[in-house]
């Protein structure tokens, strides 16, 4: 894809143009027994297979479906593995996929667990959106429910393993994939004590004695002796350094560390009282933070390497020299050497050189799509700066452009005590695309975004108004001219969603009801149709979603093969088909 999913769950809110079934299953409850037939002719049931196995995996796919497609291989992969105590259940949606389509599509991916089409059962679970996967355990309860597809075969057989053996006496629910089992020996307390003190200090350190905490231990690394994370090379996992610190206001808790990672998502956590103050991510060579202590009291203080499953760079690993309780003038020098961040009145993005416009639409087809202020830009290259209100750690803020998809944190943008970075810049000459987007998030767990988009040129700026704002006769209604005054930093809005409408049309620029197309991302489809006036409209999270024409009425023809990418912040798109 041109673009990079961000958040680790997109929850998908549709107004959908069609009516759908209510969904009836849903994680902890209990299936009742159900019949299916595979593609070859043979009738089985969820009792037999329990009957002989600890789980079942129940998967809702379709032919059409890219994400299901993607995801295949690895549930064959975790089938060849664990198929002696879990069933898999590939079940397609797609009353259009019959017995010849699915064996002809399993025979090309090589897949041989039992396949077959759902038929009446697809109404009991919500599936609007595929793949969807039920784990159902040896109780016939749905212990796993998961909405998109899974990334890897280990991902599928976290969640197997913890669903099956003798250890599994009694219905556990997940709502995450299980971190993998620790196997790690920790360094005893007086090890790491040794190891994090410095000359004189008293603190006392302990490893999480969770199932899923990965523990820190003592190593030598670039002539220290230092106590390092141990989760590094697993999935989704977090390793934990825990002391209590009886500290008065003022007082600074000082800590040198070494970190690598990718940048906003594998973060070493600074926490109090279970709230992350501070966190550190990418590639941080060895420095030094204080935290100012904020009033008097003893703190239950956790050092915490998380390591997520969503970018994977450097080695992901974290390295801690030193903890120390500093006090009186020792602790004000410490805090004084922080790094300073530039702090703003609010959220924004703005092109350190550009001209703002205005635009003004009355079909408000572009409302969504860039507000009423965009820019445009003296070339290719465009440099913007950030601005973060007090509050946000940099370290965690996010951002990304839309013309290469990378993920930066903006604390890597510090350059002369400005946040600054730069970006390319699509055209319709180059690229197809008349614009780019740029957009902030305050965290990866944070869906609220900041976005500005900009242009190259004034051409390309008309050439999207015509677009999105053009008449059935042709006349285009929108207009746009530059702001009369651009002196100060944008106050951009945070998008917690974005409108798209999807409209199709035919040679003639009449509508087109009864079109069917699908909306996806990396790992989720969900299919709409257009309604009586050729639109379709809805309401998502700021993507750039994959846009896929399906299937087109009788009597029409169009391109069912190119997929397009919807703006990030929203708007209009249309498709022409022709009518025969």
């Amino acid at each position: 894809m041109k673009y990079t999913k961000l958040l680790l769950t997109v929850l998908i809110l549709l107004l959908m143009c069609i009516p759908m079934a209510y969904a009836t299953y849903d994680l902890g409850d209990t299936v009742a027994d159900f019949t299916y037939t595979t593609y070859d002719g043979k009738t089985s049931s969820l009792s037999e297979a329990l009957a002989e196995k600890d789980a079942v995996l129940l998967n809702f796919w379709a032919t059409w479906c890219d994400p299901c497609r993607n995801e295949f291989p690895h549930i064959q992969a975790a089938y060849e593995k664990y198929g002696d105590r879990v069933e898999v259940i590939a079940l397609s949606k797609e009353s259009m996929d019959d017995d010849a389509t699915l064996a002809a599509y399993a025979e090309a991916l090589g897949l041989t667990f039992p396949i077959g089409r759902s038929g009446e059962l697809k109404w009991l679970f919500d599936t609007s959106g595929i793949p969807l996967t039920a784990v159902i355990d040896r109780f016939g309860t749905i212990c796993y429910l998961r909405a998109g597809a899974f990334a890897s075969a280990e991902q599928i057989g976290r969640i197997l393993e913890a669903v099956i053996g003798d250890h599994y006496t009694e219905t556990t629910l997940y709502d995450y994939i299980p971190p993998q089992v620790v196997n790690v020996a920790p360094s005893t307390e007086a090890e790491l004590s040794a190891a994090l003190n410095v000359a004189g200090g008293q603190l006392t350190f302990e490893n999480g004695t969770g199932i899923f905490d990965w523990p820190m231990t003592v190593t030598e690394k670039d002539g220290r002796t230092v106590v390092q994370t141990t989760n590094g090379g697993t999935i989704g996992g977090w390793a934990l350094l825990k002391m209590s610190v009886s500290a008065k206001a003022g007082d600074a808790l000082a800590m040198t560390i070494k970190v690598s990672g990718a940048a906003g998502f594998d973060l070493l956590r600074l926490q109090l009282n279970g709230e992350t103050v501070k966190a550190f991510g990418g590639e941080d060579d060895w420095l030094t933070y204080a935290y100012e202590i904020p009033a008097d009291g003893t703190y239950d203080v956790e050092l915490m390497f998380e390591n997520q499953e969503i970018l994977s760079t450097g080695v992901d690993m974290a390295w801690v020299d030193t903890v120390a309780l500093l006090t009186g003038d020792e602790a004000k020098a410490a805090l004084a050497n922080n790094i300073q961040y530039p702090v703003a009145e609010a959220f924004g993005i703005k092109p350190v050189e550009g001209r703002r416009v205005e635009i003004t639409d009355p079909t408000g087809a572009l409302d969504s799509y860039c507000g009423d202020v965009c820019y445009i830009t003296p070339s290719d290259l465009v440099q913007f700066e950030i601005f973060v209100p007090a509050g946000y750690d940099p370290e965690r803020v996010l951002v990304m452009c839309n013309y290469d998809g990378k993920i930066h944190a903006v604390s890597d943008c510090l350059v002369d005590g400005r946040y600054l970075i730069t970006f390319n810049v699509d055209t319709m000459e180059t690229t197809g695309y008349s614009e780019s987007t740029v957009v902030m998030y305050p965290s990866y767990e944070d869906p609220y975004a900041t976005a500005t988009t900009y242009f190259r040129n004034e051409e390309n700026l008309e050439a999207l108004i015509a677009a999105a704002t053009r008449d059935a006769n042709g006349t285009v209604l929108g207009t746009w001219a530059y702001a009369e005054d651009d002196a100060a930093a944008p106050v951009a809005a945070r998008l917690t969603e974005a409108q798209y409408v999807v409209k199709y049309v035919d040679q003639h620029g009449d509508p087109v009801p009864g079109v069917m197309f699908q909306v996806c991302d990396e790992e989720l489809c969900q299919v709409l149709v257009t309604d009586a006036n050729g639109e379709c409209a809805f309401t998502l999270a700021p993507y750039a979603w994959e846009i896929h024409t399906l299937m087109v009425p009788t009597g029409y023809t169009g391109d069912t093969a190119t997929i397009t990418y919807a703006p990030v912040a929203g708007g209009e798109m249309v498709f022409e088909l022709v009518k025969n």
